[in-house]
């Protein structure tokens, strides 16, 4: 609370600490100069004592803030997720207009809670949250595959709506704030629908458990047992 952080156009980072600070100007005291990114700023989120920035060519920083400018470091560095913006291989919803399949963009720059791992969700649908001790990206919703669409549990979230903003449900917010009304796929045969079903409901397992959701993880685990 005691940090401000201030993006300029032209891709400047400007990082005030105001805690026991008085000013002429009121603005604290300046812990570094300019930070200078290779362009401007599309995305900016802080966390705790974590800042994470997403620039306008698909570079995201993450840095550690402290209280004096020698306790700031650098978590990730010009990390490109430009391979994060691809439509991919996505069912075509025609009753969705949110939906978008060209010039996918980011739609939320976030942190999980409470281990601060960095969340990114698209406009096409998808939320990937970095693992840090692996060094990659991890794929925890496709609003839009295929696999979820033809799968018996595709609607599964309808019913969680009421309560999409519950703190307990995790993985349940996030795929419907990506698409509240799920697309569902018609004339498949059993056998497609049941290998989708069952696929879906571990992937829900699986996102669930690195969401640290023990509640979501035991509803799907129990859908494909």
């Amino acid at each position: 609370d005691s940090l401000i952080v201030i993006a300029c156009m032209d891709g400047s980072i400007h990082i005030f600490n105001t805690a026991n600070t008085k000013t002429k100007i009121g603005l604290g005291e300046k812990l570094f100069p300019p930070i200078q990114l290779p362009s401007a700023i599309s995305k900016l989120k802080v966390y705790k004592n974590r800042l994470a920035v997403i620039t306008c060519c698909a570079k995201l920083y993450v840095w550690e803030l402290g209280g004096e400018a020698e306790s700031m470091k650098v978590v990730m560095r010009r990390e490109s997720i430009e391979y994060l913006l691809q439509p991919g291989n996505v069912f075509v919803n025609e009753d969705d207009e949110e939906q978008e399949l060209d010039g996918v963009r980011v739609t939320k720059l976030s942190f999980t809670e409470p281990d601060g791992k960095v969340l990114i969700v698209t406009s096409s649908g998808k939320t990937f949250v970095y693992k840090e001790d692996l060094g990659v990206w991890l794929k925890l919703a496709d609003t839009y595959s295929w696999v979820q669409c033809a799968s018996n549990y595709s609607s599964a979230l309808s019913s969680t709506q009421s309560r999409k903003d519950n703190a307990n449900m995790p993985l349940a917010s996030l795929s419907y704030n990506n698409a509240p009304n799920v697309p569902k796929l018609q004339s498949v045969s059993s056998d497609i629908q049941r290998l989708a079903s069952v696929t879906h409901c571990q992937e829900q397992a699986v996102a669930a458990l690195h969401l640290g959701s023990k509640h979501e993880y035991r509803f799907w685990y129990l859908k494909y047992m």
